[in-house]
């Protein structure tokens, strides 16, 4: 069974995990069966090349870039922290990560 791995966070961005694992049930929205079959899916639909597929999760890495700048725009600092700690999240598990998707 695969788990998200924290790597050497502080105690505040720890609260905002488990926060977040609270709110959204990380574990089983970033490896659960819905994030299996969905890619699963893209995969199959031949909507992104093998290149692309080869760097997914840097993709999800890069959009979130774009919803980290929302956050920035409207200062608003928990969504400003929670999207930097999802962010280090997938990038500190992105080998499990691939493997898994």
């Amino acid at each position: 069974m695969y788990k998200i791995k924290l790597h050497n966070l502080n105690k505040k961005t720890n609260i905002y995990v488990v926060k977040m694992s609270l709110q959204l049930g990380l574990d089983n929205i970033i490896i659960g069966d819905f994030a299996k079959v969905f890619i699963g899916d893209l995969k199959k639909s031949g909507l992104i090349s093998e290149i692309s597929r080869e760097v997914f999760l840097e993709f999800v890495i890069a959009v979130r870039f774009a919803w980290l700048s929302e956050w920035l725009r409207h200062k608003d600092r928990e969504m400003i922290d929670l999207e930097t700690v999802y962010m280090n999240l997938l990038a500190y598990n992105s080998d499990m990560l691939k493997n898994v998707w």
